[in-house]
């Protein structure tokens, strides 16, 4: 069995969810190191009210933590009981935390 990685996917998080809701919920299973949320761009994220994509990257120190974070079905943070929401495993997460930080830096380029 391939070894999991220290960085998971959150996907169909609340719009209204933020950074320190994700990183107060998932310190509660380890050290968090970073925590990502792919921001929102152009008019139908800005009509809709949303602030972000409603998917996070979360990187633990210990990659045991991942395990055990998957082991859990459905994840609901404190601030939205109602809604639950799932994680999963990326394949190449640094690769994809450059990727998303690179589209940040050049979406602030090309706002003058």
């Amino acid at each position: 069995m391939k070894a999991l990685g220290r960085t998971i996917f959150a996907g169909g998080l609340p719009y209204e969810a933020e950074l320190q809701d994700l990183t107060m919920y998932f310190s509660d299973f380890g050290m968090v190191m970073a925590v990502k949320i792919p921001k929102a761009r152009g008019r139908a994220g800005k009509r809709k009210g949303r602030i972000h994509k409603g998917y996070a990257f979360i990187e633990f120190e210990d990659p045991d933590v991942t395990k055990e974070v998957l082991d859990i079905k459905d994840h609901y943070l404190p601030r939205f009981p109602d809604h639950a929401f799932g994680v999963n495993t990326t394949s190449d997460p640094n690769e994809r935390f450059k990727e998303i930080s690179e589209k940040d830096a050049n979406s602030k380029d090309h706002k003058s």
